[in-house]
């Protein structure tokens, strides 16, 4: 009989024998290996009384890869535990790793990395974090390991159920006022029962401990092969596709790797094209208006705005055509190199790595050019001044490493404002600030908030020398700079956007610097 169809042979042999109970296993034999009963969609028995999930999935694929014949059976949790030690069982094909359960066994490599959640009843509004479980009754799965730290907490009552599946029931008929288990089996039986709209999940998902299979600690051979028929199935792509079958997350193969890349190429030439065919058009219509204003005098001053608005219309493209040419070049090299070095983890590394950010940047260019060509409604919230401030600063600290910077700003001063716009008018200043100081000695920057009823404002100074007369007066005038590489429209953006967020601003050179005073609602 050929070797791959004995394996299939002895797969659909060992689902038989799942029926009846184990028994001794000697060596050359089939392996005994056991599993919880209810803990989907790792392992569970469905309405068929059929052995399913993730974890009988891969043990039959490592069988596979490794050689291994396997004989398996589901039991309730604290049997399956118990089975290695009491003799009726060689392998437990998943549980989460302790330090207290190394002292039993020995595990695999790990299959996944496993978290719990907190769950709760929608409506409920006691309970936002762990610390709200003191002085509730709190549904856990038997046995797990996070009873301990729930004890810890005053008053909570920690209520043990046979599996998971009891223990969200229990929630939903208010038995317990939470649940903390596994978050990805909750997530399963949510979906099972249709009740997933009406269980919420709080806080953040915590005690992520690894999962795997475990076997004697007296048997490291067996260890061994179990360690190679994972790597095996890993290495092929089926741990991959059982893992998206099960769990429901997207684990990105070679394949996909490559037709990303396709995609992220397709995408970039369609962005060219609209972009030449948006440029040919303003360019035709200017042509069409400047023959116009010769023959129409007498409309003049509107056709004139009108040229202005496309001839801004007209520089931006030419801007961003040209600045988008080198994360292109980026992306179509490793395009084209792709297919060569697909087994290249170094190359296949650095494509993960590195084209991410140039599509961050190109999608950056086209935010900024949507703002400026078609500027959004802001959407105002109270932001705390300070926050926005010190959340700037930081992203602009390589900038301002040599820089000192003095903050005076009340922790209680906010402003209703578009977080966004906030941001880009804090960044677009201090950038001009810090292009400033480039040579001076002693570069200093000193921002103050001074709030008043109804009122605030910041002001942001340096000790950069300020502006000439001409520059003071067209400051903020579209296109105008006096940088080599700037394109006049950041202080542009920076009054534009405080006046549609119900502000103003202004400049003025002041003790031996330039100081931009940003007036907004507040309080």
């Amino acid at each position: 009989m050929p070797r791959r169809f004995r394996k299939i042979v002895l797969i659909g042999a060992a689902a038989v024998l799942t029926a009846f109970p184990a028994t001794p296993a000697l060596a050359g034999e089939i392996l005994r290996v056991v599993g919880d009963e209810n803990f989907p969609p790792y392992e569970f028995v469905d309405e068929n009384q059929a052995f399913k999930g993730f974890n009988v999935d891969l043990m039959k694929a490592v069988g596979l890869f490794a050689d291994l014949e396997f004989k398996s059976t589901p039991l309730p949790w604290e049997e399956a535990y118990a089975a290695i030690e009491n003799g009726s069982a060689d392998i437990i094909q998943g549980m989460k790793v302790t330090e207290s359960r190394k002292q039993h066994f020995a595990f695999s490599d790990t299959l996944v990395q496993s978290a719990d959640s907190i769950y709760i009843k929608a409506g409920n509004p006691a309970i936002h974090a762990f610390s709200d479980l003191a002085g509730k009754r709190v549904g856990v799965d038997y046995g797990d390991m996070r009873d301990g730290e729930l004890e810890k907490l005053k008053g909570a009552t920690v209520v043990s159920y046979q599996n998971p599946e009891l223990a969200l029931l229990a929630l939903y008929d208010g038995e317990v006022d939470a649940l903390v288990c596994n978050t990805l089996v909750v997530s399963y039986l949510c979906n099972k029962y249709g009740i997933a709209g009406e269980i919420n999940v709080v806080g953040s998902a915590f005690n992520q401990q690894n999962y795997a299979i475990a076997v004697s600690r007296d048997n490291p051979q067996l260890l061994e092969q179990l360690n190679a028929g994972i790597k095996a199935v890993q290495d092929s792509g089926a741990y991959d596709q059982l893992y998206r079958k099960w769990f429901g997350v997207p684990i990105a193969s070679r394949g996909e790797n490559m037709l990303l890349a396709a995609w992220i190429m397709v995408g970039a030439l369609v962005l060219i094209i609209a972009i030449i065919l948006a440029y040919d058009r303003v360019n035709r219509r200017l042509k069409r208006i400047i023959a116009e204003e010769t023959a129409k005098q007498r409309a003049a001053l509107e056709k004139l705005q009108e040229y202005d608005k496309l001839q801004f219309m007209d520089r931006i493209i030419s801007s961003l055509a040209h600045e988008i040419r080198n994360p292109l070049a980026s992306i179509r090299f490793y395009a084209e190199q792709i297919p060569h070095k697909m087994g290249n983890p170094r190359f296949m590394a650095a494509v993960a790595e590195d084209i991410p950010p140039e599509i961050e940047r190109i999608d950056a260019l086209i935010k900024e050019f949507i703002e400026y060509t078609s500027p959004r409604k802001p959407d105002r919230e109270h932001i705390r001044l300070r926050d926005a401030l010190e959340h700037a600063l930081s992203f602009l600290h390589v900038q301002l490493q040599d820089i000192r910077v003095e903050l005076e700003a009340e922790d209680c001063a906010e402003v209703f404002f578009d977080r966004n716009h906030l941001r880009q008018i804090l960044l677009n200043v201090l950038i001009n600030s810090i292009d400033a100081l480039d040579g001076r000695e002693e570069p200093r920057i000193w921002i103050a908030a001074d709030t008043k009823p109804g009122q605030v404002e910041l002001v942001i100074r340096d000790n950069g020398g300020g502006a000439g007369e001409e520059t003071m007066k067209h400051i903020f005038a579209p296109f105008y700079t006096t940088k080599k590489s700037g394109n006049g429209l950041g202080m542009f953006v920076v009054r534009r956007m405080a006046e549609e967020n119900g502000g103003s601003v202004s400049a003025e050179n002041e003790n031996g610097g330039m100081a931009i005073r940003l007036s907004a609602i507040g309080r």
